[in-house]
């Protein structure tokens, strides 16, 4: 019900655009990939290209943690497309590769553009420093665009590398390797957006899949389990970008701050550190920690897992 009524959910239906095939998909990849089966999840991942700027860091993660058979089956997907798009449409391919990008001049830069409805950080830059006006984007644009993509990139790669790393399971917090690969999954799909140079807002459709896993892991936890202040706030934060994606469009045209991409970049960082994070509680299980209390005196008190 929660997918069905929120914002971007009714602007892929009324905009009539194929963003729910693309959640079907995404959904299928993170599957398999948390089935740990490399070969399945890069075939699926594979028929994302239709919509480059959903794929491109999803593909790129998913091979740096899963393998090579994952890199095979993204090939397999793409070599069979590009050969029956030759076959099925010849010249086709030449055309979009000439005309894409003067169709993107023509209405990025040659007219008004609306920003507000992108959910990228050059769009965030663009629209907070030179507005929906025409023209390309200035000098310090560009700049800021780069040094934030860098740094979420940065982020996400060291969550890649520490979900991949050889640690044992922790029964003490209920940190397993399960978990640290779903924070990574998580961690993709939120900074995507972030990252690309197009990415209208129907498409945080997909974001439902983030939100999926991090209820799994939330509901995992053991009753009367308390929240860590991380969790309240990332909590508080979707609350507060799913209620927001209402009426972000006309009150950031308006105001020049697209609040939608500072939220999402708030979900996306704090995904990112706790993807990093070492020994993250998730289970709240209680840990016997034996303290003095007077010399020669000992006790054991119950402590909640940091």
């Amino acid at each position: 019900m929660l997918v069905i009524c929120s914002m971007p959910f009714i602007q892929a239906i009324t905009h009539g655009q194929n963003t729910c095939i693309s959640l079907l998909l995404l959904t299928l990849t993170v599957t398999a990939w948390r089935a740990r089966r490399p070969l399945a999840a890069g075939l699926v991942c594979g028929l994302m290209l239709y919509k480059p700027q959903l794929v491109a860091v999803l593909a790129g993660v998913l091979v740096l943690n899963l393998g090579l058979r994952a890199l095979i089956g993204i090939g397999l997907i793409a070599t069979a497309t590009l050969i029956a798009t030759q076959l099925l449409l010849p010249a086709a391919l030449d055309d979009y590769l000439y005309r894409l990008p003067l169709n993107l001049a023509a209405v990025q830069v040659d007219q008004a553009y609306p920003w507000e409805r992108h959910v990228t950080l050059q769009a965030f830059w663009r629209l907070l420093y030179q507005g929906r006006g025409a023209g390309q984007p200035s000098g310090v644009v560009s700049l800021m665009s780069l040094l934030s993509a860098m740094l979420l990139g940065a982020g996400l790669l060291t969550a890649c590398w520490r979900s991949g790393a050889d640690h044992a399971d922790d029964c003490w917090t209920g940190e397993t390797a399960a978990r640290r690969r779903d924070r990574l999954i998580c961690a993709t799909i939120l900074t995507t957006p972030l990252l690309m140079p197009f990415y209208f807002d129907y498409d945080l459709l997909l974001l439902s899949a983030a939100a999926v896993l991090l209820a799994g892991e939330l509901l995992s936890r053991p009753d009367g389990a308390r929240y860590e202040p991380t969790q309240r706030l990332l909590i508080g934060t979707w609350i507060g970008l799913y209620g927001w994606l209402m009426v972000n469009a006309p009150l950031a045209a308006a105001s020049g701050i697209n609040l939608t991409v500072l939220l999402l970049g708030t979900i996306s960082g704090l995904t990112i550190w706790r993807a990093c994070r070492a020994g993250v509680s998730t289970g709240g299980l209680a840990i016997p920690s034996p303290v003095l209390d007077r010399p020669g005196r000992q006790y054991v008190i119950v402590r909640r897992a940091a």
